[in-house]
């Protein structure tokens, strides 16, 4: 105890002694706490964005083997299935299931050089209602069918062009700025919404989506949404190698089939080009005895 109590005093005394190496050291020291801070700060309060945007009742369904909704499809028609499924909250307009598109634009930040990635979200109807923290705060919402769009309130005031009425090329035509929308702070306030089959037409998806969401009715429900989607893959993957098995059946029959045929049919050939050398020999040997 009496050494570390030496040892703290001299150093000590002999800080204004070697002044140019503490203060670096201090300063250091300082520094990385800073960073440390700020870089947990940033941390957290994503997390908490992240956080606010989901809802325990609230389901996104991806295709199998997907991490994110860049990399997900669904087809329109699996909707249809889906939407019969238990525990899936039922509206005045029907299940509360909607198919959205979830792409990437690009547009110039404000003071920038280049663009930048700007997330697009083609919605449906629906998906305001499973979403009512969607407040439009300025303008209007976008009529389905034509090429309008709204935009969250992050992105209007980080991107250029993004004011109400101007006009933004997306693709091979040219979208307007209808509305501005809040969503309480969450990560959808950064992205630009349209209309679903509007975005399928100029993305060229077809009748497809990246993913559906879906209000469930109760918090429970979700496990056992997963476990009947879960069964459906499963059957679908059945159906489709029961498919490929009875097409491949009938190929190899139709394949048997003409392969016989045609052994059949070059037999007889055969034997007919046999009669005719014969009897082609038998005229010639009677004419050389005649």
């Amino acid at each position: 105890m009496k050494q570390i109590l030496a040892i703290t005093g001299m150093n000590i005394r002999t800080i204004l002694q070697r002044s140019g190496a503490s203060i670096v050291i201090i300063i250091g020291i300082a520094g990385s706490v800073a960073v440390m801070v700020s870089l947990l700060a940033m941390a957290e309060g994503l997390s908490k964005t992240i956080a606010s945007t989901g809802q325990e009742d609230r389901a996104l369904i991806f295709r199998e083997g997907s991490n994110s909704e860049m990399s997900s499809g669904i087809a329109m028609t699996d909707l249809a299935i889906i939407e019969n499924t238990q525990g899936i909250k039922k509206s005045e307009d029907g299940p509360m299931i909607a198919a959205e598109i979830f792409t990437i634009i690009d547009l110039k930040k404000k003071g920038a050089v280049d663009t930048s990635n700007l997330p697009l979200r083609g919605v449906q109807e629906m998906s305001f209602k499973i979403r009512p923290e969607l407040k439009i705060i300025e303008g209007k919402n976008f009529f389905p069918g034509k090429g309008e769009i709204i935009v969250g309130k992050g992105a209007a005031n980080e991107y250029e062009g993004l004011e109400l009425g101007n006009k933004i090329k997306i693709r091979d035509s040219e979208w307007t700025v209808v509305g501005i929308f809040s969503t309480g702070g969450d990560v959808h306030e950064s992205e630009v919404w349209a209309d679903l089959a509007v975005t399928q037409g100029a993305f060229r998806r077809g009748a497809s989506a990246s993913i559906a969401i879906v209000q469930m009715e109760e918090n429970d429900s979700i496990t056992d949404l997963g476990a009947t989607l879960e069964l459906w893959t499963y059957l679908d993957r059945l159906n489709r190698l029961t498919r490929s098995f009875f097409f491949f059946s009938f190929l190899l029959i139709f394949l048997t089939a003409v392969f016989f045929c045609s052994i059949v049919s070059f037999r007889k050939t055969h034997h007919r080009i046999m009669i005719c050398r014969l009897i082609t020999f038998i005229s010639i040997s009677d004419n050389h005895e005649s």
